[in-house]
């Protein structure tokens, strides 16, 4: 039986909670006062199945060097500083799912899409609603930039962790809206 690692630490916007295996990132997301706790999607509950979580609480007790090292890069990302993150990361997905998020990691810090630019340029023009589905599963909220992914007719568009948090984290990046 698989044990992950999980871990959670305070953000300007909430509790961001963390899951690991040995050494790869499976999980980031945002919990509040709707869902306290983590809530997996459904794609990665269906890859996890049969696995043990050791919940070490509050990241800065964990003495684990690659989760310190990104909550080091996280506080450094909310102070607002330009970074590239340095995790090894392990998405879990369709061969769709995995080309789309593979895309959202190309995009330029500052930088925004919309559904239909991810389709056309992660090779499936006509696909720009699974596009938008597959954005909106992505497993690894920030480092995974799902919310640099902006509605063709304008505004902020949808988020999982709420369009507030989407809106803090594109002026946090300067991101062109």
């Amino acid at each position: 039986m698989t044990t992950l690692t999980a871990a959670k630490m305070h953000s300007p916007l909430g509790p961001f909670h963390l899951l690991f295996n040995e050494e790869q990132l499976l999980y980031a997301g945002f919990s509040d006062h709707r869902s306290p706790g983590v809530r997996l999607p459904s794609t990665l509950r269906t890859y996890l199945a049969g696995t043990r979580v050791a919940d070490t609480g509050d990241i800065s007790h964990t003495g684990i060097s690659h989760i310190d090292a990104l909550k080091r890069q996280l506080e450094a990302y909310f102070n607002g500083e330009v970074i590239d993150f340095d995790v090894s990361l392990q998405l879990y997905g369709s061969p769709f799912q995995l080309s789309v998020w593979n895309y959202l990691l190309t995009i330029e810090k500052s930088g925004t899409r919309t559904y239909g630019q991810v389709a056309t340029e992660s090779g499936y023009p006509r696909a720009v609603r699974a596009v938008g589905s597959a954005v909106g599963s992505n497993p690894i909220s920030i480092i995974v930039p799902c919310h640099r992914i902006l509605p063709a007719s304008g505004g902020i568009g949808n988020y999982g962790g709420g369009s507030d948090r989407k809106e803090f984290l594109l002026e946090l990046e300067h991101a062109r809206i």
